[in-house]
């Protein structure tokens, strides 16, 4: 399945990027003592920890597991929405974002295209911003509508299935 590749081939690879970029270490020597600093944010933790569990749902939704649709529709939900206003920005797509908005104020106010690839992360309070905007991702959404209606067909096979072995037995 087309998702669960791009899970995989996506989610390890920014996990680690997201690690590898935010982990900085020090080294402190005097002549009595050596301390080796090492300073990684929680918030990079988690955010690469959110693409270990994208990859690993792409796993187990490649292999077809019910799980795995939840899973990676819970996970990729978090794509969906993209909100920039001032106190608040929230901005996450890999790999790819495609999406119709709302810019609320600034000289292009009024609907908007919001277009992006690659890893975008981005979870900030500022107290103002250049041009306030709340779209949605379509990439984002319609995978979720599909895994939504995948898991409910998915279930009812294997409802099914149970059902025509205890009656054949």
């Amino acid at each position: 399945m087309l998702i669960g590749l791009l899970e995989l081939a996506s989610g390890v690879p920014a996990a680690v990027y997201v690690l590898v970029r935010s982990w900085t270490t020090s080294v402190v020597r005097s002549t009595s003592f050596v301390s080796v600093e090492s300073k990684i944010g929680a918030l990079s933790l988690l955010v690469s920890l959110l693409f270990l569990a994208t990859a690993y749902a792409g796993w187990r939704l490649w292999k077809g597991d019910r799980v795995g649709y939840l899973l990676s529709a819970a996970l990729i939900s978090a794509q969906v929405i993209r909100v920039v206003v001032p106190g608040f920005q929230f901005d996450l797509f890999c790999p790819i974002s495609l999406g119709f908005g709302w810019i609320l104020d600034g000289p292009g106010a009024g609907p908007a295209s919001v277009t992006g690839y690659g890893l975008s992360l981005w979870l900030a309070r500022a107290p103002s911003v250049a041009e306030s905007c709340v779209s949605i991702n379509g990439v984002a959404l319609l995978a979720v509508l599909y895994l939504l209606v995948k898991v409910r067909r998915v279930t009812r096979e294997v409802v099914t299935t149970a059902q025509e072995r205890s009656e054949s037995c």
